[in-house]
């Protein structure tokens, strides 16, 4: 049986409608809260591992007022997001929150300076500019570089929420502001004699170049912070405009699975129950 041209066309393109189904990637948009970033990219390579078809764009970090308003417009399909944000505020968007982990904050040292824990009084009085030498901390002769992100970012609230002391690091002249954190943990990896505030995931992925300390007798340790003994720790959620996308749906509820608990666990944060 001979084919007219307009037949032929169709009978090609319905042979090769499922090959181009196969090899076209579906995907996903994340963007968000940069002290998330970090754990939210290890979940998404297993993800991608377990749905090989799916393919997970990680952005570089906005605020969360443009967050909500590109995941409202379809810009990005999950927001990452941390701790502090109006739950209640997001639910009258018509958004939904997920709480997938929370981690320390960790009060960390470059790998240069030789101590394994600080009191509170003496974390403050490194922030207000009173100690300006590791030596006047049992350590050795080499001056302090103080590290912070700015007062209205996440790690400085919850200090603050904590310690009455801490102080507005913009407003020391002493103390190097990061406004995000990867810069800030690059800093304390590379900068001799550094101290400063970093998500406990940062400091693991930091090859040892940087050092966690424990701060008022004790450790920022995943059992502490499942136990709400270390009191400085940052929630981490996932927003969305719902989850009637399959996608979304199938990508938020991993986090939920056995592969998604033990990456977590691993990278220093408590999967949420």
């Amino acid at each position: 049986m001979r084919m007219s041209g307009n037949h032929f066309s169709l009978f090609l393109l319905f042979l090769l409608v499922p090959f181009w189904g196969y090899s076209q990637k579906d995907t996903l948009w994340v963007d968000g809260s940069n002290g998330v970033r970090p754990l939210v990219v290890e979940v998404s390579k297993a993800f991608e591992k377990a749905y090989p078809a799916i393919r997970v764009e990680i952005g570089s970090g906005m605020s969360t007022s443009e967050r909500i308003a590109k995941l409202q417009s379809g810009e990005i399909d999950v927001a990452m997001a941390s701790h502090g944000i109006d739950i209640p505020y997001f639910t009258k968007q018509g958004l939904q929150v997920h709480w997938f982990a929370k981690m320390a904050i960790v009060i960390g040292v470059h790998r240069s300076v030789p101590i394994k824990k600080i009191s509170e009084a003496s974390l403050c009085a490194i922030y207000n500019g009173e100690l300006k030498n590791w030596k006047e901390l049992a350590g050795p002769d080499m001056s302090i570089v103080v590290l912070a992100r700015p007062l209205d970012e996440v790690d400085v609230e919850v200090l603050q929420e904590n310690l009455a002391c801490f102080p507005d690091p913009k407003a020391a002249s002493w103390i190097k502001v990061h406004e995000k954190s990867g810069p800030l943990a690059r800093a304390l990896a590379q900068e001799k004699g550094a101290i400063g505030m970093t998500a406990a995931v940062r400091q693991v992925q930091s090859n040892g170049n940087i050092k966690a300390l424990s701060v008022g007798g004790v450790k920022p340790s995943l059992r502490n912070v499942h136990n709400n003994q270390y009191p400085h720790q940052r929630n981490a959620y996932l927003i969305t405009k719902g989850l009637d996308d399959p996608l979304v749906k199938r990508y938020v509820q991993f986090y939920k699975s056995r592969t998604a608990k033990k990456i977590l666990a691993k990278n220093a944060a408590a999967p949420a129950k």
